[in-house]
């Protein structure tokens, strides 16, 4: 759902600011995400939230796993100050989980590009904290694979290799 939901706001012209998923009991997760205008408007009219609202039911009753296609362009100050793709893991031992590292020149579609890779390699998202700072992205996933367990060095590095060629290339 996280990268259904991501696509939907970006496609919109909304920029994701922050984001927090936190796992429930019942195998669903409570998906948080503060974001605005891409003018910095914080106000938003009733006719504006309808449209957010419509768009976020569609894409996540659909009833295939298709992705919504990003299609809106970087801004030039974000295409103009590029930061590199960078990658790092780390161990959560105490909660059985594998802490991702993400630190990517902010654009549209890039939450929803990490999350089809998470998709395509059957990583779960236990818990995300999303930030986006000017034109630089710092998100921290804590990730598990399709067993519920911490990923194996061969899955980090399939991973990290796949994030990058993917992020990269879409810049």
């Amino acid at each position: 759902m996280f990268a259904h939901a991501t696509a939907a706001i970006d496609e919109l012209g909304m920029t994701i600011v922050d984001a927090r998923v936190v796992p429930i009991r019942n195998g669903y997760s409570l998906d948080t995400f503060i974001f605005m205008e891409l003018d910095r408007r914080i106000e938003v009219d009733d006719l504006r939230l309808r449209k957010v609202r419509q768009a976020l039911a569609r894409v996540l009753t659909k009833p295939d796993d298709s992705v919504v296609k990003v299609t809106r362009r970087a801004p030039r100050q974000v295409r103009m100050f590029p930061t590199r793709t960078t990658v790092e893991f780390d161990e959560d031992v105490a909660n059985g989980r594998t802490v991702m590292e993400l630190v990517a020149g902010d654009r549209p579609g890039l939450l929803s590009n990490v999350g089809q890779v998470f998709i395509d390699l059957s990583i779960e998202i236990d818990t995300a904290k999303v930030m986006t700072i000017g034109e630089r992205a710092e998100d921290v996933f804590y990730i598990v694979d399709a067993n519920g367990k911490p990923l194996s060095g061969e899955l980090r590095d399939a991973l990290s290799k796949r994030l990058i060629a993917t992020l990269d290339s879409q810049k």
